[in-house]
C-alpha cells in the first residue's frame, strides 16, 4: 500500500477516532518512515569518486555520502543537511553570475561562492566545512540535472 493510501486511510480513521494513543503514536512513526522512504532519491557517484543518497525531509535534504578516507580503505558515511533556501541562495548567486558571463558558456564555481558566501575564494576554500558543503550543494544541483558542473565550471541547463 502506498503512503498517500495509508494516509488517507489514516485520516479517516483518525476522524472516527479508532484510534488509542499507542495505536497512534506508532501509525504515525510508520507513516513518516513510509514517507521518508518513498522520497529518497539514490544517486550514483559523481566523477566516479564517491556515491551519495537525497532524502527529502519538509524544508531539507539530507544528503548520504559514502567516501574512501584514502585508496583502499573502507568508504565511510558522511551526512550533510542543506535546507531548501541554501539551494535557492545558491541557484539566485548562479543565475546572477550566468545573466552577466559575457560570451563564455561557463561560470567558475570560484566565482559564485564569493558571490554567494560574499567573501573571497580563499576563505570558502581554507574552511573545508563550508567548501565541502559548497562543493555538495553544486553536486546536488548537477545530480538533479538542473546545473552541469564539472571542473570547477558551471553552466546552467
Amino acid at each position: 500500500m502506498s503512503f498517500e493510501s495509508k494516509f488517507r486511510n489514516f485520516v479517516g480513521r483518525l476522524q472516527n477516532g479508532d484510534f488509542t494513543q499507542i495505536e497512534l503514536s506508532k501509525m504515525g512513526d510508520e507513516l513518516l518512515r513510509q514517507y521518508n522512504e518513498e522520497r529518497k532519491e539514490n544517486i550514483s557517484g559523481w566523477h566516479g569518486k564517491s556515491s551519495f543518497e537525497l532524502v527529502n525531509v519538509v524544508d531539507n535534504i539530507i544528503v548520504t555520502k559514502f567516501q574512501k578516507p584514502e585508496r583502499g580503505a573502507e568508504p565511510k558515511e558522511v551526512k550533510t543537511i542543506i535546507s531548501v533556501q541554501e539551494l535557492r541562495n545558491l541557484m539566485a548567486s548562479i543565475n546572477f553570475l550566468w545573466s552577466r558571463r559575457g560570451d563564455k558558456d561557463f561560470i567558475k564555481s570560484t566565482e559564485i561562492g564569493q558571490v554567494l558566501y560574499h567573501t573571497e575564494w580563499d576563505n570558502i576554500f581554507k574552511n573545508r566545512k563550508v567548501h565541502n558543503k559548497f562543493t555538495i550543494m553544486l553536486n546536488v544541483l548537477d545530480k538533479k540535472e538542473i546545473i552541469e558542473y564539472t571542473g570547477g565550471r558551471v553552466r546552467v541547463k
